[in-house]
């Protein structure tokens, strides 16, 4: 990481507990959180953020839409947003369903902070 260089990151999760703990680990590892816990929610701090977030993180189920059509959604307006997809069902097949949208890495549900990092710091090295 650059000096002086804070990475954004936003944090789509519905389930408190876990948002929580994903805030968390990220804030460890040096990243300023933005959270959200629907597609709604998602789609209005991307919007207000868009150019300034370096990664999206989000989960595959959301009360409100699903998460593939907010990935398809922000990426439409910054395809070069590396996106860390988080899912606790089949990982292999959401990889799959999203393959050419663009910079896409998942990370199985449940993960630790040594999952987390591993995978943040293949996106964050990857500009």
């Amino acid at each position: 990481m650059m000096p002086n260089t804070t990475r954004r990151v936003l944090v789509v999760e519905d389930e408190p507990l876990i948002r929580m703990l994903a805030v968390d680990m990220l804030d460890m590892l040096g990243f300023e959180v933005l959270e959200a816990g629907t597609g709604d929610e998602a789609a209005a701090v991307a919007g207000a953020h868009l150019h300034q977030l370096d990664v999206l993180m989000i989960d595959l189920g959301l009360p409100d839409q699903p998460g593939e059509d907010v990935i398809r959604e922000i990426l439409a307006l910054r395809p070069d947003l590396p996106v860390i997809v988080t899912t606790g069902s089949d990982a292999a097949a959401a990889a799959s369903r999203l393959r050419g949208q663009g910079q896409i890495s998942v990370l199985e549900k449940p993960y630790q902070y040594n999952d987390l990092q591993r995978v943040i710091a293949g996106v964050a090295t990857a500009d």
